[in-house]
């Protein structure tokens, strides 16, 4: 059995943290030791206490735009030594296999395994086609600091690549896979649910977006086309699942204003993250993933579609690995709110449809994205390093 070091971003339960967590519990059910180093407590550590999965909170060395100044170079120096020597001290007695970074956003990992000649593992979940010279930079680091790579899609493999012949050798694909909920609600239960947590009549249509509040996920996209489907259909709601990365919360204030400006506030409602997704996914009718720039795979429209959802989704991506357009979800042309608008409303309109494109998705989601397959891929990987 190996001994794993993993390093994420973040302590939060989207899509990177999610996909994390399912596989440091697989492995440890596999009788492989898995330590766990995030830069701070959330809930994604509260998950780790619940599993017994061992965590160290420490700064994670994350590359930013703004860190090329004496004072962050510095900064960010101090902080792989100090980090370096808390894994040292946390990880005294044991001997260390495998270390694998969790997107390209953390260079602990790549920094630590060179200076101690450990097997590094860097897996990537961005796709950074602009600026250009950030797209080199990374490429560079991955190829110069990894014994594999892993990318969670073809978007993800084909943005980084390019020409590279030496990364494509140790380089392969892994896509996320998704835990089924342990509890599923009944009709009884998400209609108390619509009517006490959302304040609707149980036979509302219920449109929804799960994920992040910025800048390119899209939400202002959705809202623009679901102003006109509202003004034309009658019974629709829109719901916004979700919150603002820290330090970015004029993304939903900005949203919020632009429903009031709108006047939908009778129609769409924002809640914040919540950890119960899956009561919030059995109770939307029609998913949406309008992001505005190519998404690397986007876990949310699996989990949508395993829960037997039809899911609208920008053309561009991962999502095109995901959703076989008309046959397991709707495609729309990226940024194209009249398009987006079209899908929307020939859904709301056709149930059978609706239907039909939930009941493929989830047979398909369960076939190709188990985490049981996913757990096993990885295993197999670190076996063979």
């Amino acid at each position: 059995m190996k001994t794993i070091l993993f390093i994420h971003q973040s302590a939060e339960l989207y899509g990177s943290d999610k996909t994390l967590l399912q596989l440091v519990i697989g492995m440890s059910k596999k009788g492989h030791k898995v330590i766990v180093i995030v830069p701070e407590e959330g809930p994604l550590t509260g998950e780790f206490q619940n599993f017994n999965i061992k965590y160290i909170v420490s700064p994670v060395l994350k590359l930013s735009r703004d860190m090329f100044t004496l004072k962050k170079l510095s900064l960010f120096v101090y902080h792989f030594f100090s980090s370096t020597k808390t894994i040292r001290r946390e990880t005294k007695n044991l001997n260390i296999d495998c270390i694998h970074s969790n997107t390209l956003a953390v260079l602990l990992g790549a920094f630590y395994a060179k200076l101690f000649r450990i097997k590094h593992l860097w897996h990537v979940h961005e796709i950074i086609e602009s600026p250009i010279l950030a797209n080199k930079l990374y490429r560079f680091l991955v190829n110069s600091f990894s014994s594999k790579v892993v990318f969670n899609s073809k978007a993800s493999f084909t943005s980084l690549i390019r020409d590279n012949k030496n990364l494509r050798a140790k380089s392969s694909i892994i896509y996320n896979g998704i835990e089924k909920p342990d509890k599923l609600y009944s009709l009884e239960e998400i209609n108390h649910f619509k009517k006490e947590e959302m304040n609707l009549a149980s036979d509302t249509l219920v449109i929804g977006m799960v994920g992040r509040i910025s800048r390119w996920k899209g939400q202002i996209l959705l809202l623009e086309a679901f102003e006109k489907l509202q003004k034309e259909t009658s019974g629709v709601y829109l719901l916004i699942v979700g919150s603002p990365p820290p330090g970015q919360e004029h993304y939903l204030l900005d949203l919020k204003n632009l429903i009031i400006s709108k006047g939908l506030e009778t129609y769409v409602q924002i809640h914040p993250f919540s950890p119960e997704i899956w009561k919030y996914w059995s109770s939307i009718d029609i998913a949406v993933v309008p992001s505005t720039e190519p998404e690397p795979f986007g876990l949310v429209a699996i989990e949508a579609m395993l829960m037997g959802k039809p899911v609208v989704a920008a053309a561009h991506g991962g999502l095109t690995e995901i959703i076989e357009d008309k046959k397991t979800g709707w495609l729309f042309k990226p940024n194209d709110k009249n398009n987006l608008y079209a899908g929307l409303k020939q859904l709301t309109r056709d149930k059978t449809l609706r239907n039909k494109l939930g009941k493929n998705a989830k047979i398909d989601v369960e076939k190709r994205f188990s985490k049981e397959k996913y757990v096993q891929n990885f295993s197999e990987l670190y076996k063979s390093m």
